[in-house]
């Protein structure tokens, strides 16, 4: 009967175990099941999240575009769903609101268990939605590094400082150190964004940089450039002179030295085949005054002493634009703005194919109602302090096209 007993008990606990068994194996299979549900709802919201994102940024750049957001989000959303699982054939879409500067991405598939397929043979609905939002888009731009891949497309050093509280600073680089800010440099500025990486501590910004920035268009790349003529001047150097020089194109280009005290004439000054040098304890004024450099060795120098306050011209092909780099020069020069009394910059500095260069151990500047700068790369060293005005109402020098409106920052809603 011991025996008997034994065997019993077994029949019994294997009947048992065969009747459980399904159930437990299904709850494992569900709990399999579920992780795998919500891992791919999650992967679904970080892709839509991103694409959200990514189309949003765009109103960094337009503020009234429709499509442009939409077609951005949706491509953003596609490619992340190639790369998750280029078999899961979900239904994207994107809706722009300009009004909000706002971007919706919805995605839509259908989730396929497998260890349940007969009993979800259509799968299961899943879905997500996610909404971000450009806040403050429209705000000036200061700084556009136009360099689409170099290291240190804008950079700063030693103590150097960009000040421009209400504005924008951007580099165009997709290098993962295409914005540089370096020891005890620091930008300040409403917003600071770069289209691949930056390389600074927290300190050194007064807002953190955007990465992945879309990059800003050249606002001035379809300008039509100012007529040169001939000769009215070669190699034009003046010492210790005090008085007044007129518009006209400087073959050679123009040199100022000693202790002169030179008030410019309004108009163009093109300054060709050489440089535009204010040199030792020079000063230099002029209002309404526009300085083209084309050919060679065409290029900005103000030595350490020299005293300049300059702004640009109200009308004509030059309007808003202080000093114009042909984009027809290659050679990468260096435009170096090194005076310690260089007040007034009022304009734009437009230098496509060079480098904007500042060491001064003064503020730069400050005086200007407004400065802007577009240049290849910006280069700040010393104990310089670059400060970027954007009083527009404050000046008769018109704002060019494409200065204004850059962006805040990137929210997500939901």
């Amino acid at each position: 009967m011991g025996r008997g007993g034994s065997d019993n008990n077994d029949g019994n606990v294997a009947l048992a175990f065969a009747l459980i068994a399904p159930v437990l194996l299904a709850g494992v299979g569900a709990g399999v099941e579920a992780s795998r549900y919500y891992a791919c709802k999650s992967a679904l919201q970080e892709i839509a999240d991103r694409a959200a994102l990514s189309g949003a940024r765009q109103y960094f750049l337009d503020t009234s575009s429709r499509s442009t957001p939409e077609a951005v989000a949706l491509a953003a959303a596609r490619a992340g769903l190639d790369s998750y699982d280029p078999g899961l054939n979900a239904e994207v879409s994107a809706a722009a609101t300009p009004q909000a500067a706002g971007v919706n991405v919805s995605i839509a598939a259908r989730f396929r268990p497998a260890l349940f397929a007969g009993a979800f043979s259509d799968g299961l609905d899943l879905s997500v939605e996610a909404q971000a939002e450009a806040r403050g888009a429209g705000r000036s731009t200061c700084i556009i590094g136009l360099d689409p891949a170099a290291r240190s497309t804008v950079l700063l050093n030693t103590s150097a400082q960009i000040r421009g509280p209400k504005c924008s600073v951007h580099s165009n680089s997709t290098s993962n150190a295409g914005l540089e800010v370096l020891q005890n440099a620091k930008i300040t500025s409403a917003l600071t964004c770069t289209s691949g990486g930056y390389f600074g501590a927290a300190g050194n910004f007064s807002n953190t940089p955007l990465t992945d920035c879309p990059p800003r268009e050249d606002p001035l790349a379809d300008r039509p450039k100012p007529a040169v003529g001939s000769c009215n001047f070669n190699r034009m150097q003046v010492d210790n002179f005090t008085g007044a020089l007129d518009p006209g194109v400087y073959c050679g280009g123009l040199v100022i030295n000693g202790n002169s005290d030179v008030t410019l004439n309004p108009g163009i000054y093109v300054i060709k085949d050489g440089p535009f040098s204010v040199l030792r304890t020079s000063k230099v004024r002029g209002e309404n005054v526009g300085f083209f450099f084309t050919g060679r060795n065409a290029d900005l120098y103000f030595q350490d002493q020299s005293d300049s306050s300059l702004s640009g011209p109200v009308s004509g092909v030059m309007a808003g634009v202080l000093f114009w780099q042909d984009d027809e020069d290659r050679s990468g020069k260096m435009f170096e703005v090194r005076g310690t009394k260089v007040h007034t910059l009022t304009g734009t500095i437009y230098l496509p194919n060079s480098t904007f260069y500042a060491s001064a151990n003064a503020p730069v500047a400050q005086a200007s109602a407004y400065t802007a700068i577009v240049a290849r790369k910006i280069s700040l060293d010393g104990q310089v302090e670059l400060v970027l005005n954007d009083d527009y109402g404050a000046t008769d020098v018109p704002v060019p096209a494409g200065i204004g409106g850059a962006g805040g920052e990137i929210m997500l809603r939901r």
